[in-house]
């Protein structure tokens, strides 16, 4: 798969969640990265916190 494409799936995933995310986190979810050679995703929460 390439790079372009694990990314824009991952970004269509997130906007699907991100409204449960940011509930629970009580903040804003930010996709940082995408490593298609992973798996690995990175999020950034900002103005709240995840216990």
């Amino acid at each position: 798969m390439k790079e372009v494409d694990f990314r824009e799936r991952i970004e269509r995933v997130v906007e699907e969640l991100r409204p449960k995310l940011e509930e629970l986190a009580d903040g804003y979810v930010e996709l940082v990265d995408a490593d298609p050679s992973t798996g690995e995703v990175t999020l950034r929460l900002i103005g709240g916190r995840l216990c």
